[in-house]
């Protein structure tokens, strides 16, 4: 009978002390779980943040990049509007000024003299071998 006390005893306190080291464990691994899910949910958030920041640099560049090619363009169509004659511009030319520096440029176009001689000749054939 003395034995059979004496296992039962030890087995209630095996029985307890592993009760114990299952919640030690389970408490344990529920920390580490916990510990490593904050910090991947973290290395996702700053890596979202990091993506946001990233697209909003790019947009502002490429909103840079677009105005100074607007302010470019803008500036070679002004500057190729004011070598033209028209009211628009010069509002003391009036359409007969106009229409006669149109008919002169005409004139000059046709009036251009082209020495086809020197057009004739190959490049090559000027050049010694």
């Amino acid at each position: 009978m003395e034995k059979y006390l004496i296992k039962r005893k030890i087995d209630t306190e095996i029985c307890e002390n592993n009760k114990k080291i299952a919640i030690y464990a389970g408490v344990g691994i529920a920390a580490l779980g916990a510990y490593f899910a904050y910090k991947t949910y973290k290395k996702i958030k700053n890596n979202q943040e990091e993506m946001q920041y990233i697209d909003n640099e790019n947009y502002e560049i490429n909103n840079l990049r677009d105005d100074l090619e607007d302010k470019e363009l803008k500036e070679k169509i002004d500057e190729f509007n004011s070598r033209r004659i028209s009211s628009e511009n010069c509002e003391d030319a009036e359409q007969n000024e106009v229409k006669q520096y149109v008919d002169s440029m005409k004139e000059d176009k046709e009036n251009v003299n082209i020495n086809e001689s020197e057009y004739n000749k190959e490049k090559y054939d000027e050049y010694d071998e």
